[in-house]
């Protein structure tokens, strides 16, 4: 399969729809592109044996591996609060165009802000 991006069609979309494509595109691109490439039997052993020979990891039993469950959501004690906010389009735009951990350069940037204002 070929994607190609239109950047004429993105902007297009973007003043119809409101949505932009592009970082999406270039994900899905970077995903096809990448390769998983599995361990031959000897590398195999070779990473067993560095397992087994160091005290501080062991390898977990079947068991032990159905048990575990995910994490979800915020670690314990964060101080971070989910709500809903509007900001101007240009505003999102900008920061999610500097690609990921956009939403964490927001927050600073709203807390320097507000540093900025305290006396």
């Amino acid at each position: 399969m070929r994607i190609t991006f239109d950047p004429a069609k993105d902007r297009s979309n973007l003043a119809k729809h409101g949505v932009s494509l592009a970082l999406d595109v270039r994900s899905s691109v970077m995903s096809v592109m990448r390769k998983i490439r599995l361990p031959t039997a000897e590398e195999d052993a070779a990473i067993d044996a560095g397992i087994a020979a160091d005290a501080d990891t062991a390898e977990l039993t079947d068991r032990e591996f159905a048990e575990l469950k995910p994490l979800r959501g915020r670690p314990r004690g964060s101080r971070k609060v989910a709500m809903t906010v509007r900001f101007d389009r240009e505003v999102i735009d900008a920061f999610r165009a500097t690609g990921r951990g956009w939403q964490t350069r927001m927050n600073q940037a709203l807390r320097e802000w507000l540093a900025a204002q305290r006396p």
